[in-house]
């Protein structure tokens, strides 16, 4: 079996300098308007999980939601659970979740949707906490860097049983 493979780059939870995640979710089929919406409902019931948060924009109707802010992993598990019970996240995110300990956003070009790109900077007022600034710069910086580079296309080939 042949496939046409690409060869992308995410950005993870996992601080492994800090021994903790940062909070982030993969948004499917919805609006900006709702986007935001979730994210300030976020902001006000997580206010110590959920700080200051970074929306992207993957593809026509699929957002990147990212904060900042050093958790445990279950903690922000307990987020992706709400969005879930909101109908905006995938079950399948929050399984894979599960399985890898960690989350993984995509940040580099796609041949069929390009790069993610910068929508919003949302700030929490009720958050006290102190933010992984240089994290935050650093993945806005890879975003606009990604912003013009073309996708790698690669040939992968499967063997069959048969």
């Amino acid at each position: 079996m042949i496939k046409n493979c690409e060869l992308l780059s995410g950005w993870t939870s996992r601080v492994p300098f800090k021994k903790g995640h940062i909070f982030m979710a993969d948004l499917d089929g919805i609006n900006l308007r709702k986007v935001i919406k979730v994210v300030k409902e976020l902001q006000e019931k997580y206010y110590k999980t959920i700080g200051n948060v970074v929306i992207t924009k993957s593809s026509k109707g699929h957002y990147h939601i990212l904060s900042f802010y050093l958790n445990t992993f279950k903690d922000n598990i307990r987020v992706l659970i709400e969005l879930v019970s909101m109908g905006v996240l995938d079950i399948n995110y929050l399984k894979f979740c599960f399985l890898r300990k960690s989350r993984v956003l995509r940040i580099s070009p796609k041949i069929s949707k390009g790069s993610p790109v910068f929508i919003k900077y949302i700030i929490n007022p009720l958050c006290k906490r102190k933010e992984l600034i240089d994290q935050r710069d650093l993945y806005l910086s890879t975003l606009e860097y990604n912003k013009n580079k073309k996708t790698v296309r690669m040939l992968e080939i499967n063997e069959d049983d048969d």
